[in-house]
């Protein structure tokens, strides 16, 4: 939805316009399509070397160091996404779920929708929503009907395509969603937290 309303040029932007703060993504030059198709450089990390035990998880991937350079191998991670958050807080100036109540939960009518917190009260973008079945069949509708609700385009039909289409390092992977295109009938889902 920034890209289309051009409030973000494109996905190729360097996050490190965005969060200088972030050192090892800045001077690797990590950007926002990274994030988006989990080739920025982060592996997977569990125990206390990954995002769920943290108290502030904003601090800690502010200061999360690469294991790779970007765009190497896929990687699927919860630090992307998370980064991917505080990105839109920092471009918009609102909380991701003030944001994405404004663009995405009320305009589709997902009363039942929020985000989960972290214990000092980041919002949490990688998992833990709260919501309910029929609230979350709204974002199937979507993406199914090319991103139109009640004749209104809330994400463009060019994003859409773009979010569902193979990444360059996993084709069974786009922009967060899983992709399975070796079925008789491809189809793409969002599995996970």
């Amino acid at each position: 939805i920034l890209v289309d309303k051009r409030i973000i040029p494109s996905e190729e932007v360097l996050v490190c316009d965005i969060l200088p703060e972030w050192k090892d993504g800045c001077e690797n030059k990590v950007t926002i399509k990274h994030l988006l198709t989990m080739s920025a450089g982060l592996n997977r990390r569990s125990g206390t070397r990954g995002i769920l035990p943290q108290e502030n998880m904003n601090l800690y991937v502010q200061n999360v160091e690469l294991d790779t350079l970007p765009n190497i191998r896929f990687n699927y991670s919860n630090e992307s996404v998370q980064l991917l958050g505080l990105v839109i807080e920092r471009i918009t100036g609102m909380s991701a779920n003030d944001y994405f109540r404004q663009v995405l939960f009320e305009p589709l009518g997902m009363k039942a929708t929020r985000l989960g917190k972290d214990p000092i009260g980041n919002d949490i973008v990688f998992g833990g929503a709260t919501t309910t079945v029929e609230d979350a069949s709204k974002i199937g509708l979507l993406m199914m009907n090319n991103g139109i609700h009640d004749n209104e385009q809330i994400v463009s039909e060019s994003w859409i395509k773009k979010s569902i289409s193979p990444s360059e390092k996993a084709s069974y992977y786009g922009y967060l969603w899983w992709l399975d295109n070796n079925s008789e009938n491809k189809n793409y889902a969002a599995t996970g937290d």
